[in-house]
């Protein structure tokens, strides 16, 4: 599992049963190993399996489930998974980890916003037109005293479709 070779690790734990080790722990790293292989809703069951087994492993349990939910896009889930594993112990460094993975799904699900819509206006004034300077600037000597409003408005609507893989597609459109 450390050397992030899934299938090995399935072997290893086949023998780590044979051998006896404790199910619960066994059920933990099932959850690993198919989180590792992005297989999220086995993970998920072998979590669950886990907590079943031994109710210390709990957080760290409800924090895998976090992920694996997250993993499958499915980030209300993952939020409540992860908040009840920070619940168990709040000073643990696993609900650190918890807190800080709650944060970084809240800035992914902004991210993934698929709309995004900006409206902006401005008003320009100016009291001091200039409108046939008789010199080049810096002398610029003959001002009108007239007086020039102008309105500057925006609208802009971004749109971003959500591939999957190391692909994104950002479009804009600004008015």
């Amino acid at each position: 599992y450390g050397l992030n070779k899934a299938g090995d690790a399935k072997s290893y734990l086949a023998m780590a049963e044979d051998a006896g080790v404790s199910p619960s722990e066994l059920a933990l790293m099932k959850g690993l190993i198919a989180l590792m292989g992005d297989e999220n809703s086995d993970a998920i069951a072998d979590f669950n399996n886990a907590k079943e087994l031994d109710r210390s492993l709990t957080q760290k349990a409800d924090y895998y489930i976090g992920i694996a939910y997250a993993q499958d896009e499915n980030f209300d889930e993952a939020k409540t998974s992860l908040n009840a594993a920070v619940a168990i112990d709040p000073d643990s460094e696993t609900a650190y980890d918890a807190r800080e993975q709650v944060i970084s799904l809240a800035d992914m699900q902004e991210r993934m916003k698929k709309w995004e819509f900006m409206v902006g206006a401005a008003i320009q004034y100016d009291d001091n037109v200039v409108t046939n300077p008789s010199t080049e600037i810096p002398g610029v000597e003959d001002i009108s005293g007239e007086e020039d409003i102008s309105i500057i408005a925006i609208f802009d609507a971004k749109y971003r479709r959500e591939l999957k893989g190391p692909w994104f597609l950002n479009a804009g459109n600004r008015v």
